[in-house]
């Protein structure tokens, strides 16, 4: 199976990921903005594009046109006010968002940071057409209900 993982490769779990599906004999392709904070193994293909602020919303028709090429049997987005918001933006399709949590909890409960108009955007974009979400928890579940 060909998955692209949308998500930053800064993270342990993003490696982890990444590297246990191509292990496990899977073609892994991670779409990110962050270097790698960890060895990805040989097969796993990383796809690295700018990193700045507004990058989340600027890249998505890039995003697209990559994962046209691409093509990937799944689509996975972790972290959802961040490459989720991109895989949104890109019009993927199939698409599995993976909430970490801090996603849920720093921005969502707190309304007031100087981004929250963002986080707001981000989780209206999502509902309409996420066929799978992964919690990583029941409290996390229910502020996004």
């Amino acid at each position: 199976m060909k998955i692209a993982l949308i998500s930053g490769a800064s993270s342990i779990h993003t490696v982890r990921w990444a590297n246990g599906l191509s292990d496990a004999g899977h073609e892994v392709h991670v779409i990110t903005q962050h270097a790698p904070c960890d060895p990805f193994v040989p097969a796993v293909t990383v796809h690295t594009f700018p990193s700045w602020s507004a990058w989340l919303f600027h890249n998505g028709p890039a995003v697209r046109r990559l994962l046209k090429q691409l093509q990937p049997d799944i689509v996975n987005a972790h972290y959802a006010s961040g490459y989720g918001t991109t895989a949104c933006l890109a019009q993927v399709r199939p698409f599995a968002l993976s909430v970490w949590g801090t996603d849920v909890y720093d921005f969502l409960i707190n309304r007031l940071c100087t981004n929250g108009w963002y986080v707001e955007m981000s989780w209206r974009l999502m509902p309409s057409h996420l066929p799978v979400i992964a919690w990583p928890s029941k409290p996390a579940r229910s502020l996004l209900r």
